[in-house]
C-alpha cells in the first residue's frame, strides 16, 4: 500500500494508459514500445491503483547481475505530490536488490533529481537529449548494410549484456538498422511518437561514429530526429552541435549499489554515442 494506493504489476490491457501518462509528460514512447518494455520484464512493471484507476508507474528492467535500469516512474498530473512516484520508485529499487543486482542507474529529470539523492542515488554525468528538425538540411543517401550485430562492442560500451533486448528491438516495423564490418560500430533508427529516435549507437572509433550518423541524417531525411546522448562523450556532443542538433532537455545520470561491495562498473561512455534512450538507458 502507498497512501490510499495499492502497488501491483502492470498487464498488457493497462498499456494505453500508460501511454497517456507518458504523454502528459511530453515522452516519445508508442504504444508498441511499451509492450516491447511489458515483453522484456513482465515480473517488473509496475503501477499504483488508486480507486481503481492507474495514476503512477514504474519499471525495473535487469540485465543480468551486472546492471538494473529503473525507468518509467511517471504519475498522473492530478496525483502528483501524493508520494506515489517515491513508492515506486522504491518499489522497484527492492525488486532488484532482491535479484543481487550489483548496480541501479537511472536518467533524472531536474524535479526528480532530488527525490532520488533521498534515496541514495548521485549523479554521474550530464544526459542531453537533442532534436534536429523535420526540414533542416540532410546529406545525399549513404546506405550502409545491416549485419549481425557487434554484442562483445555494445557490452564494453554499456557495460553489461543487453543482447536479448537488441534481439527485441530489431522486429520492430519501421526499425532501420545499419552495422559496420569489423564490429566496429552499428545504429539504429526506431520511430517514435513524436520523433524518429537515434539510438542505441555504439562505436568503436569516432571515425565509424562519423559515418554511422551520416547514414543515419540521411535515413532519416524529411524527419524529426531525436539523439539521447551522454555529454561525458565529447565527439558524440560535438557532431550534433556540428549537424544542426539543439537541445531539447537535459537529465543526471544516477547510480546506487544494489548491493554490498560491488566491482567497478565495466561501461566506456566513449564508445557509445547514442544511448537507447531514458527508458532502457
Amino acid at each position: 500500500m502507498a497512501g490510499s494506493g495499492s502497488i501491483g504489476t502492470l498487464a498488457a490491457s493497462d498499456l494505453p494508459r500508460v501511454l497517456d501518462l507518458a504523454g502528459f509528460a511530453g515522452w516519445n514512447q508508442t504504444l508498441a514500445d511499451l509492450e516491447r518494455m511489458l515483453t522484456f520484464a513482465p515480473d517488473s512493471c509496475f503501477g499504483l491503483w488508486c480507486d481503481g484507476r492507474l495514476a503512477s508507474t514504474s519499471m525495473a528492467f535487469p540485465y543480468g547481475d551486472d546492471l538494473g535500469w529503473v525507468a518509467m516512474v511517471l504519475t498522473d498530473p492530478a496525483d502528483r505530490g501524493k508520494g506515489y512516484g517515491t513508492a515506486l520508485t522504491q518499489h522497484a529499487l527492492d525488486w532488484l536488490r532482491d535479484r543481487g543486482t550489483a548496480w541501479i542507474k537511472l536518467d533524472a529529470s531536474h524535479l526528480g533529481q532530488p527525490l532520488y539523492e533521498r534515496m541514495g542515488f548521485v549523479a554521474e554525468s550530464r544526459m542531453e537529449r537533442h532534436l534536429l528538425l523535420a526540414g533542416a538540411p540532410r546529406p545525399a543517401s549513404n546506405l550502409l548494410p545491416a549485419g549481425p550485430l557487434p554484442f562483445s562492442l555494445d557490452r564494453a560500451g554499456f557495460g553489461a549484456d543487453r543482447q536479448r533486448l537488441l534481439n527485441l528491438l530489431l522486429p520492430i516495423p519501421g526499425l532501420r538498422l545499419a552495422v559496420l564490418p569489423g564490429e566496429q560500430g552499428y545504429a539504429m533508427l526506431r520511430p517514435g511518437a513524436r520523433a524518429r529516435h537515434l539510438g542505441p549507437m555504439v562505436c568503436a572509433t569516432p571515425e565509424a561514429a562519423e559515418q554511422l550518423l551520416l547514414w543515419a541524417l540521411s535515413a532519416s531525411a524529411g524527419e524529426p530526429l531525436q539523439w539521447d546522448l551522454n555529454t561525458d562523450n565529447t565527439h558524440a556532443l560535438l557532431l550534433a552541435n556540428q549537424h544542426g542538433f539543439t537541445p531539447q532537455r537535459v537529465l543526471a545520470r544516477m547510480r546506487v549499489a544494489g548491493r554490498q561491495n560491488p566491482p567497478p562498473f565495466a561501461g566506456e561512455a566513449s564508445l557509445v554515442y547514442a544511448i537507447g534512450g531514458f527508458d532502457f538507458g
